[in-house]
């Protein structure tokens, strides 16, 4: 915030949707996730997240960033992760 800071590379879910106003952002990379199941038909290409809401989820260490994505989405729809692992 003071200006003194040339580089960093950070998960933007960190913020979740409010950026901190005196940073630029900059993409540098997308990254696909995949869902794996056997419940759920095997030509689709894609899924909603209400398809799989009240599923099962073995889910990542809850300090790794993805883990702070999946519980971002679940709240978007009034919901939490049912993480087993």
């Amino acid at each position: 915030m003071n200006g003194s800071l040339d580089l960093a590379l950070l998960s933007t879910s960190l913020y979740g949707t409010t950026m901190p106003f005196s940073i630029r952002f900059f993409t540098l990379l997308e990254e696909r996730l995949y869902f794996v199941s056997s419940c759920l038909q095997a030509d689709k290409t894609q899924i909603g997240l209400e398809e799989i809401i009240d599923m099962a989820l073995i889910l990542p260490n809850r300090n790794y960033f993805l883990c702070k994505t999946v519980d971002d989405a679940f709240i978007q729809f009034g919901s939490t992760p049912w993480a087993v692992a």
